[in-house]
């Protein structure tokens, strides 16, 4: 986890209303949602994650099927150290993404950029739950070939389980 130390809820509910307040003149040409959507990035870009969780959570409120929304909360749950959530969150954008698939102009996720399955296993591996994370990073591995780091990330949990052959066998 990265950034300042966190927010009280109601600091970052206050972070949250100034940054929606300064792009209130903006409100009429991006509507609410997508009010919601620019603040949430630039309380990301600016590591308020508390404050962005909450903006992320709006978007999915008023634009349920939000992909970047549902997953990017999910990161912002991730660096807050709420594993569980973040886990939900990243379970909920895999359904979504497989739902939207079938229409080929619904927003979809990268699965080399930002691979939900990969966050899924390292909130399982933060919890200390080694199969479900290893079946996490087995099925990113899967469907990302290009990146490794679920490979690397299943090693890790292999020595954790004291299965050094395990480990080398994950990155061979």
């Amino acid at each position: 986890m990265s950034g300042p130390p966190q927010r009280t809820p109601e600091e970052a509910r206050e972070r949250l209303r100034v940054e929606l307040d300064r792009l209130a003149p903006r409100r009429p040409e991006l509507g609410e949602a997508g009010t919601a959507a620019v603040a949430a990035w630039a309380l990301t870009h600016a590591f308020e994650h508390e404050a962005a969780e909450l903006a992320w959570a709006r978007v999915l409120e008023l634009e349920p099927e939000s992909l970047e929304a549902c997953f990017q909360r999910g990161l912002a749950l991730l660096e807050l150290g709420r594993f569980r959530a973040a886990a939900d969150s990243f379970r909920a954008a895999i359904d979504l993404d497989a739902r939207l698939r079938a229409d080929a102009d619904a927003e979809q996720i990268d699965w080399i950029e930002d691979d939900p399955l990969l966050r899924l296993g390292n909130c399982h591996h933060a919890l200390g739950e080694l199969e479900p994370a290893i079946a996490a990073y087995e099925a990113s591995a899967s469907r990302n070939t290009v990146a490794i780091d679920a490979l690397r990330e299943i090693a890790r949990c292999e020595l954790a389980r004291e299965r050094p052959a395990a480990a080398l066998a994950a990155l061979d």
